[in-house]
């Protein structure tokens, strides 16, 4: 089983990390893992491309490189990205693409990679691709990928949400909506509601109304 291990780096002319040393990522390496999370390897951690090669096998990723600083600032190198990507433990994680969503990146790698706004897709992508990897013990991802997540958040002003917690009220059980539940809801979102409650009402009275004189 080949893995990708290279933690050589390019070099600035003041010898600051700036890129990863280019790797190619076959179908028996992660290619399918690496497209599959490329959104967040784009914003996460400054993964760039050449091109996804498609080949009977799976995906050939050609001349990854990611930000070297960031991997660093985090803990961790391209290499171990990569394969905790890939793999859980020996076995290689086969992922399923979909190809409506990264169909975009296929065909130009840097193409609408679209930015992080919210706090729990990241979190989302980190549980979906990194949950069990490396150092997790199958129930938690690694820390060095919390450490993207955080660095990024503070980059880009990004504030985790706060407050408690919305509850979710299933219209067939509306005994749960309680006054206590409707705190903090807008008087004109109260007024709204009411007056879709009472002509839910004034519906069900009319239809049950011509029943009865039917």
């Amino acid at each position: 089983m080949a893995k990708t291990t290279n933690q050589t780096v390019e070099q600035s002319e003041d010898s600051v990390p700036v890129r990863t040393e280019p790797m190619t990522v076959g179908p028996s390496e992660g290619g399918n893992a690496v497209l599959a999370a490329w959104r967040g390897l784009v914003n996460l951690a400054g993964a760039r491309a050449k091109r996804f090669d498609i080949t009977s096998e799976g995906v050939v990723v050609v001349d990854l490189t990611f930000d070297g600083d960031i991997l660093g600032s985090a803990g961790t190198t391209a290499g171990q990205l990569v394969s905790d990507l890939a793999f859980r433990g020996e076995k290689l994680v086969e992922r399923r693409l979909d190809l409506i969503e990264l169909f975009p990146y296929v065909t130009h790698p840097a193409n609408d990679v679209q930015p992080y706004t919210d706090s729990s897709d990241m979190t989302q992508w980190m549980v979906n691709h990194l949950k069990g990897a490396g150092e997790g013990d199958g129930s938690r991802s690694p820390e060095y990928a919390k450490k993207l997540i955080s660095a990024y958040k503070e980059d880009h002003g990004i504030a985790a949400p706060r407050g408690r917690r919305r509850k979710i009220v299933r219209l067939d059980n509306l005994r749960e909506l309680k006054p206590e539940t409707m705190a903090g809801v807008p008087i004109e979102e109260l007024t709204a509601l009411q007056k879709t409650i009472a002509e839910a009402i004034a519906n069900q009275q009319n239809a049950s109304a011509e029943t009865a004189t039917a």
